[in-house]
């Protein structure tokens, strides 16, 4: 026993309100008599301190040990010790969403422009993927008419690059100048070679914001059900 922890028991004793000399105690311990009345300032200090990082999170509750300790002027694992000792967490902070493979290239919401798109007809694009028996890979591209569900053009193969939704827009025999073509921000959609087919077929792009899937809903629905029933 250290003689921190024989100071804490000799305090514990004394605090019993029994008939206590605290001068044999002191002797018994080992300790000296006047540490049974010095009052501890650990307690008082870990409390201030305390107070100033829950004052410091009203600001900014995800800061951490380190940071908290360069601010407040004082050691991190005394900072980490005190908010252990009081249940004070930082909350952790969200990874800004970065949509893979977004193309360069990105065209406007059109379906958050109601206005624009008011009696036009709507053509959905995405690209699902599906597993055959021995484990490979395929992957399609479709095109689903908003109007009948029906689809317009789909092309398949092994890869991902743009030259699958390019076959895809190949195949489909739809006219209708001035249709709005809504994918995803894929950089296969957006590549110049797909945007350039579509505007040479007289479709107007658009695409979902990043990270929106319910925007480009009807197509996602699709593909679900694609996957789903080859899985």
């Amino acid at each position: 026993m250290n003689t921190h922890q024989k100071v804490e028991l000799a305090r514990q004793i004394c605090a019993s309100d029994g008939p206590i000399n605290k001068s044999q105690l002191a002797r018994t311990l080992g300790i000296a008599r006047s540490s049974l009345y010095v009052q501890p300032k650990r307690e008082k200090l870990d409390k201030k301190l305390a107070v100033c990082i829950e004052h410091l999170h009203e600001q900014d509750d995800t800061m951490g040990h380190r940071k908290l300790a360069v601010l407040l002027g004082t050691g991190k694992n005394r900072v980490k010790r005190v908010m252990h000792k009081y249940g004070i967490t930082a909350r952790r902070k969200r990874k800004k969403y970065v949509y893979p493979g977004k193309a360069n290239q990105v065209a406007p919401n059109l379906l958050l422009k109601p206005e624009e798109i008011e009696g036009k007809e709507m053509v959905f694009s995405d690209i699902l993927e599906v597993r055959l028996g021995d484990r490979s890979k395929v992957r399609g591209c479709f095109a689903l008419h908003k109007g009948t569900r029906a689809i317009l053009g789909m092309a398949f193969d092994y890869h991902m690059r743009a030259d699958l939704v390019t076959d895809a827009i190949q195949t489909m025999t739809f006219q209708a100048p001035g249709a709005v073509f809504h994918s995803d921000q894929g950089k296969q959609f957006g590549a110049e070679q797909t945007r350039h087919l579509l505007l040479q077929k007289g479709f107007v792009l658009s695409m979902s914001r990043a990270g929106t899937p319910t925007d480009n809903g009807y197509a996602e629905r699709f593909g679900r059900h694609i996957e789903a029933g080859c899985s």
